[in-house]
């Protein structure tokens, strides 16, 4: 390996057009770390995530099996209040890993989501706690096992918030963030960082930063690149983290999509030419975020935009990854 700046030359800088947005990218093998920038945007720039965030959802839960505060089989019903409902998957209680494996049934997105939207720039933000249990006591759970859910993971993350006694967001950050050294990713930044919060673009029009106060656990969190690059680290070599069993426990293929992909914790795998490749997107109404890492090789491509409309942004990134790890 060590094709490194014209990999990302070559497969990065083409997506970057008009319309206000740019792109930071990043690449991590055994001897090198480099970031770039394509367009009008700081390497030290912070982005929305989107669902990146499920990630560190994913590894929460992970920690707090280990300290044995909740177990992988635990019913979500038992960290809710007793009068919630709860729907049924197969007759069977929805349990803690099947909504961490995408494999509780539940839609994709709340049932009464879009009752609650006062500002379309800024969907979940009137999404209260209140909404969230009526919406569970109407939803059914039809979907197929892997089907992907944000409610899922939203109800995941609200439901370590219940068991950890503490907001969703502090126990990520004390948990999850501090111990890997993401020292940058968070959810509302003070003054110092204000200045590198990215404006987002959605159809080259500047957008609103989405809140999440509810379903946070789905993707909430904001990041610079460097951050995403300390969590691929950690992945690539979880032993030398204080979190390296519970980032262990978070990659195993759970569920089958197909002849190259599966659903791990949150993680997705992709197989090619015998290559495992863990990868999470996330997109929010500004953003555009993608994470792909091959441990075997131990290197990994993340990749932030702050414009929504950049559709090769995953297959860039992955296509990066593949060439650098066969170079």
């Amino acid at each position: 390996m060590g094709a490194g700046e014209p990999l990302l030359d070559k497969h990065i800088a083409p997506l970057v057009g008009d319309g206000g947005g740019g792109i930071v990218a990043g690449m991590l093998t055994s001897d090198l770390q480099m970031v770039h920038t394509y367009g009008p945007v700081p390497a030290d720039g912070i982005f929305e995530i989107g669902s990146i965030t499920k990630v560190l959802t994913a590894i929460l839960l992970a920690e707090m099996v280990e300290r044995d505060e909740v177990a992988f089989g635990d019913p979500v019903a038992r960290f809710l209040p007793a009068d919630v409902r709860v729907p049924a998957r197969d007759g069977r209680p929805i349990t803690l890993l099947e909504l961490a494996t995408h494999c509780s049934g539940l839609p994709r997105l709340p049932p009464n989501l879009e009752e609650t939207v006062a500002d379309e720039s800024n969907p979940y933000a009137g999404y209260t706690v209140e909404h969230l249990y009526a919406g569970l006591a109407a939803c059914d759970t039809a979907e197929e096992p892997g089907s992907y859910s944000n409610l899922g993971f939203g109800l995941l993350g609200h439901a370590l918030s219940l068991a950890g006694g503490r907001p969703f967001a502090d126990l990520v950050t004390g948990r999850v963030l501090a111990p890997l050294g993401m020292q940058e990713t968070g959810t509302g930044f003070d003054a110092p960082r204000a200045s590198r919060r990215m404006q987002g673009y959605e159809d080259g029009q500047p957008t609103s930063h989405w809140d999440n106060p509810t379903l946070a656990g789905a993707g909430c969190f904001e990041a610079p690149v460097a951050d995403l690059l300390r969590l691929a680290r950690a992945v690539v070599e979880p032993a030398d983290t204080p979190l390296g069993r519970a980032i262990e426990a978070t990659l195993p293929a759970h569920v089958p999509v197909n002849d190259k992909m599966s659903v791990c914790l949150a993680w997705h795998t992709y197989v090619q030419d015998g290559r495992t490749v863990h990868w999470h997107n996330g997109g929010t109404g500004g953003f555009g975020s993608m994470l792909a890492i091959d441990r075997k090789a131990r290197a990994a491509v993340a990749v932030l935009s702050n414009s929504s409309h950049v559709p090769a942004l995953d297959s860039a990134t992955m296509f990066a990854l593949l060439e650098l790890v066969g170079s």
